[in-house]
């Protein structure tokens, strides 16, 4: 077996794919009969094993070929698509997903899956029972080579085809290679190739990126119209590809030695794998880039965007028109190079919503319910890192939803409710915030289920109605729950500047609200101070700023409240929260901000104004100060903190439940 190459290309683009698959095969067995669905399958399929072939991931090679011959056999109409064709390719999904990432199967149990899956794939497609794979047998002799002859299917009947092959500009950028594309060709059957270079310009005009030939193929085969399309299917957008019948006396006449330009190629082996995809499947971004790329690219704009701050200011300072012209058109190009940046990283939430579905369904199987998924808004985007990191949340989630509040359908039957439980999941964007809500129609949590678990913790919590910090908070406390409860969620969610509301309706279901910034890399924010320090608050959340005078102190009683148009609006004094030494100004400033249900003000000694933050993490040592996500460094080299407003309003909150409690 060839060892795999260190390509995290390949790993990168095949779990991508894989990502798609599951979502098409999902679609799929709701839609058996969806031409498109099976034809985006076995294009993957296609794509995963000539890419693997590439790179000497030969245990993929093997295990794919399987499934892609059953998917080619379902594309000619001889299978259909079955629920347990769908599960199998599931499982052999998962499967794929261990190979690519690890390069062979380790686990026997792991083995043993693969090998009886191969076997089963066989089966379906009428193939010889041996399946192998690593050089380990599942079934019969391992002298028996791993994977079959890369060849079509035979349709039974002798056709006699004329392919017409004219490359365009630009066909040779993406790795496309005419003669491999020719090689696999000439494996259906006999073909005998003709090729014109009337269009090779002489030369000194010579372009080398660009493919001048057009070839003209007449191939006698029994392997069909649909194999023959396949072999060209990841160049149809780089290539005029024209693929007409022809009878039997045409190619006779093509054979005639007279004939110029006539010659007969016998089979060759394969000496060039297929050509890699240049038309991405349904759901694969275009401008698709490694993500290593792309996060230097998001980096080296934040260091952009710092120079760009510091010509500002120095402009400003200088009072120079013409440099400040200049600092404002670096500042537009900057700020649209930002965008795209951000823009290129944002995923739509669709790429995992269909793991939820299968995530539900597993977990419901397990516990002996039924669920009906509701899935909304997969449009909505969000950047690739935050959703990679939020995925294991959202399946604790979806664990505790269907473990604690759903119904087993005969509890739910007397309860007057259907047997079949719902559980909504809806993603959309919100005051400059992604947001994923979960809601069921299950129980949710009982009220004296609350207080007893409460007591039993050493907590004086009546769990009638109790606000959203506080239920959070004993969903987190340890113990509460038997599986950890919310505490491994609020941890990354709060690693990721977040926040999460939860709200129980005892008797109707629960309720989880999950509100995360949608890039970690670059704010618009608004720089304020305090004392001798500047910090940076998300512009995002700021609704608008208002004096706070002694005067206004007083007349409500020192009670941190202040009255906005007739509304009673809470603050925080950020001096105390910091513990800023110093007496605060005569007049300080109250940034309002909108946080989820929250409208809350933080006092200031002052507010600079609005600058595009670069978002820098802070060192070890700091890391776990309480308030603060992160640091950015201003035009002048001044250092201003990054304040995690959700985290400090849901500190405040805990604080005086904390105080309830005791």
């Amino acid at each position: 077996m060839n060892t795999p190459g260190n390509d995290s290309g390949f790993r990168e683009e095949a779990l991508d794919l894989l990502v798609q698959l599951e979502s098409f095969l999902l679609e799929l067995e709701r839609e058996p009969e969806n031409r498109e669905l099976i034809d985006q399958v076995f294009r993957i399929m296609h794509t995963i094993k000539g890419s693997g072939s590439m790179f000497g991931f030969d245990d993929v090679v093997t295990f794919v070929h399987e499934i892609e011959t059953v998917y080619d056999h379902v594309r000619s109409g001889r299978l259909r698509v079955t629920s347990a064709l769908i599960n199998r390719t599931l499982q052999a999904r998962d499967q794929i997903k261990l190979l690519v990432t690890t390069g062979h199967p380790d686990e026997p149990a792991n083995i043993a899956l693969i090998g009886q899956l191969i076997t089963e794939f066989r089966a379906m497609s009428g193939s010889a029972p041996t399946a192998t794979v690593a050089g380990r047998e599942s079934r019969s002799s391992a002298e028996e080579p791993s994977v079959p002859p890369l060849q079509a299917s035979s349709t039974g009947e002798t056709g006699y085809w004329h392919i017409h092959f004219a490359p365009k500009p630009g066909f040779f950028l993406n790795g496309s290679n005419p003669m491999g594309l020719l090689n696999e060709l000439a494996t259906l059957g006999q073909t005998r190739v003709r090729v014109s270079t009337e269009s090779v310009p002489p030369l000194q005009e010579l372009d080398p990126e660009s493919c001048h030939l057009v070839w003209d193929i007449d191939i006698r085969t029994d392997a069909g119209l649909n194999a023959i399309k396949d072999v060209f299917i990841f160049v149809e957008e780089t290539a005029q590809i024209d693929v007409t019948p022809i009878d039997s006396a045409s190619w006779d006449a093509a054979a005639d030695p007279a004939l110029p330009g006539a010659s007969e190629l016998d089979p060759p082996p394969i000496t060039t794998p297929p050509s890699q995809s240049d038309v991405p499947p349904r759901g694969q971004r275009e401008d698709d880039i490694g993500a290593g790329k792309l996060d230097r690219i998001v980096e080296l704009i934040g260091e952009l965007v710092t120079v760009q701050a510091r010509l500002n200011q120095l402009a400003t300072q200088r009072e120079d028109s013409e440099l400040l012209s200049i600092a404002e058109e670096l500042n537009r190009l900057s700020t649209n190079l930002r965008d795209n940046a951000l823009k290129a990283r944002m995923v739509p939430v669709s790429t995992v919503f269909d793991q939820f579905h299968q995530h539900l369904q597993e977990i419901a199987t397990q516990n002996g319910k039924e669920i009906d998924p509701l899935l909304s808004g997969g449009e909505t985007e969000l950047d690739k890192d935050i959703l990679n990191r939020l995925l294991p949340p959202l399946r604790h989630l979806l664990r505790l939803v269907t473990t604690h509040s759903i119904e087993r359908p005969d509890q739910r039957k007397d309860a007057g409710k259907e047997p079949r439980a719902q559980v909504h999941i809806s993603a959309h964007h919100f005051g400059g915030n992604f947001c994923i809500e979960i809601q069921d129609d299950g129980q949710g949590f009982a009220p004296e289920f609350l207080s007893d678990r409460a007591r039993a913790l050493g907590l004086n919590v009546d769990g009638n109605g109790m606000s959203s910090p506080e239920l959070l908070r004993l969903l987190c406390h340890p113990g509460f729950l038997p599986e950890g409860g919310l505490a491994s969620v609020k941890a990354v969610i709060d690693e990721l500047r977040g926040s999460i509301d939860v709200e129980n309706h005892p008797g109707k279901g629960l309720g989880f609200t999950l509100r995360l910034p949608l890039t970690l890399s670059i704010i618009e924010g608004l720089v304020v101070a305090l004392g001798t320090w500047l910090f940076v608050l998300p512009l995002a959340a700021v609704e608008e700023c208002i004096e706070l005078t002694r005067q206004d102190e007083e007349l409500n009683y020192r009670k941190n409240v202040i009255m906005v148009r007739d509304r009673i609006v809470p603050y925080i004094p950020l001096r105390e929260k910091f513990g800023i030494a110093g007496a605060p100004p005569e007049i300080q400033q109250v940034v309002i901000v909108g946080i989820g249900q929250h409208r809350v003000g933080f006092v200031v000694d002052q507010v600079i104004g609005e600058f595009q933050t670069v978002i820098k993490p802070l060192g070890k040592i700091y890391k776990d100060v309480s308030g603060i996500s992160g640091a950015s460094i201003l035009g002048d080299g001044t250092v201003a903190l990054i304040i995690d407003l959700t985290k400090i309003i849901l500190e405040e909150q805990l604080h005086e439940f904390t105080a309830k409690g005791a």
